[in-house]
């Protein structure tokens, strides 16, 4: 039980790591393409993660079915906040063009 409430601990993680990353932002640091190409690779690890543990699960290797739905949940997760992130990057672009100079 306290397994699941730690977890809820690393939202804090996330927010802290939000508002380290704008400080560098504002002190020069990674420029947009740089940060974009991060969240790809990092969606990438996770589907592979998800991916392993999946063999794993299959083979009958020493893996628990709440490791690979955790796994499977994160990746599908990430993907769909890559899916959204591009939605969105569209739309402005869209917008972009669609007006009058």
């Amino acid at each position: 039980m306290s397994d699941g409430i730690s977890g809820i601990g690393s939202i804090g993680q996330i927010a802290q790591s939000i508002e380290q990353t704008a400080q560098q932002k504002q002190q020069g640091g990674e420029d947009f393409l740089q940060t974009l190409k991060g969240f790809v690779q990092d969606t990438a690890a996770m589907q592979d993660k998800a991916n392993q543990s999946i063999e794993d699960f299959s083979a009958g290797k020493e893996t628990s079915v709440h490791e690979v739905m955790i796994n499977m949940e994160k990746a599908g997760f990430s993907l769909q906040l890559m899916s959204r992130m591009r939605s969105e990057a569209m739309d402005a672009y869209d917008k972009i063009m669609r007006l009058r100079v």
